[in-house]
């Protein structure tokens, strides 16, 4: 046997006649759900593990579960207990060796170097991956005390693209050819349809969309700066619609507000001024907070002079970040072509969104064999805060997929039980007018009937 795996059955071994081992049935504990205890890898195989997690109440304890199957067929959990205030510390780091809890690295973040600097100029470095692989440089000090002296590319990966390239296959239609204007699709997000919508389908967005009430392409781009941004919506811009005002009135991004200080006669160059130094929320740092504070005068006076009106004044103040409009403009892009394909195309954009559902290892796969009454218990328990933390956390990572079947349901949209003979293997399938499940969820099935 291999000496990790030796050192691991020790270790448990010493903890279960330590009595720190319990056993409950899978029922009792997580309700039959299983997908905490399996693991989905790039090929789509599934492969057992063992679930590692923290209480929710004291993070110096940690469970470490194992999933045991009885001869009966009844499936139990062993539990082992760690309790860090009683626990040899380096027994401890030697059992969870390889556990990260969080990497604290922007991924995305990419830094350029004047080319006649070395990095070593503004910061020690680090590698990101084990071994010296060039190119997984991260710096070892924190970026924003550098944001003025180099400048930051925010690399970030999106879903959205592979989706849209399997819709364009699945449908035949090239998203260049998508009418971007078509007012029934832009009303399906006034009404809050934006199940597995990117950007707008979590229960914040879909509330500011609601209550914005979007007419047009740009006031979803502008919803999109709203929400992103800082200090832009909660007691800002939400009472003001509230108040009267129009989408078109309020700022929304870093553009959106130039433009509105230029319509004021503000000159241009003083306007970017202003522009800056609220998008960066000087006004709320405590750093340099008199100098700030004096630079403030000094605008609010410019603003006071172009008589700029006292709410928008007031609106300006609360404003700690300004998202930018092209960011904005390209994330409402992607998710109006999702929302186009689920409105025309609604078979193939629950095939699609299934499909990539699957191969998320965050997603619970058991979601998908659930029934109306299962779901809705499982979204009432999500919403209410009593209850959101007694459910596990791959199920409260799971949420859009959760909103997601409610709306298949209210759709009459069918989802067809894994078959042996006319299931796929790993992918759901188009059967009749109705979704067929894939083989691979038989792993996720809390019975052989299911």
């Amino acid at each position: 046997m291999p000496r990790e795996k030796v050192k691991k059955k020790i270790i448990w071994e010493y903890h279960k006649v330590k009595g720190n081992v319990k056993v409950e049935t899978l029922k009792e504990r997580y309700d039959n759900d299983v997908s905490d205890f399996y693991e989905l890898d790039d090929e789509g195989t599934l492969h057992p593990i063992d679930y590692i997690h923290f209480d929710k109440n004291n993070h110096n304890i940690i469970y470490i579960e194992k999933l045991k199957q009885e001869e009966n067929g009844e499936q139990l959990v062993e539990i082992l207990t760690f309790d860090f205030d009683n626990l040899v510390f380096q027994e401890t780091l030697d059992f969870l060796n390889g556990v990260a809890f969080s990497s604290g690295q922007h991924a995305g973040g990419m830094l350029v170097i004047p080319e006649e600097l070395d990095v070593h100029y503004y910061s020690g470095i680090t590698y990101s991956k084990d071994g010296y692989d060039a190119s997984n440089i991260t710096l070892q000090s924190e970026y924003k005390p550098y944001e003025d002296a180099i400048l930051k590319f925010d690399i970030l990966s999106q879903d959205d693209s592979t989706r849209l390239y399997y819709l364009e296959k699945e449908t035949g239609i090239n998203i260049g050819d998508i009418d971007m204007y078509d007012t029934d699709v832009i009303q399906e997000f006034a009404l809050g349809h934006t199940e597995m919508i990117s950007e707008f389908n979590t229960n914040y967005f879909t509330n500011v969309t609601m209550q914005v009430s979007p007419q047009k392409f740009s006031d979803l781009v502008a919803i999109s700066g709203l929400t992103h941004g800082k200090g832009l919506w909660d007691n800002n811009a939400d009472m003001l619609l509230q108040n009267g005002k129009t989408i078109s009135e309020l700022i929304t991004s870093r553009e959106n507000f130039k433009r509105l200080l230029v319509q004021y006669g503000i000159e241009e160059t003083l306007s970017n001024q202003i522009v800056e130094f609220i998008r960066k929320g000087k006004l709320h740092n405590e750093k340099n907070r008199v100098t700030n504070l004096i630079e403030w005068k000094k605008y609010e006076q410019v603003l006071m002079e172009h008589h700029v009106e006292e709410w928008f004044i007031e609106s300006i103040k609360k404003v700690r970040y300004l998202f930018p409009l092209a960011h904005a403009a390209a994330y409402v892009i992607n998710a109006y072509r999702l929302a186009w394909f689920k409105k025309y195309y609604p078979l193939a954009f629950v095939k699609v969104m299934i499909n990539q559902s699957l191969s998320d290892k965050d997603v619970n796969k058991s979601i998908f064999l659930k029934d109306r009454e299962q779901i809705d218990k499982l979204i009432s328990k999500y919403e209410n805060p009593k209850t959101f933390y007694t459910l596990p956390k791959k199920i409260r990572k799971s949420s859009a997929q959760m909103y997601f079947m409610r709306w298949l349901f209210d759709n009459h949209i069918e989802l067809l039980r894994i078959d042996e003979d006319k299931s796929d293997a790993k992918r759901a399938i188009i059967e009749r007018e109705k979704i067929r499940l894939p083989y691979m969820l038989k792993r996720f099935s809390i019975t052989e009937s299911e």
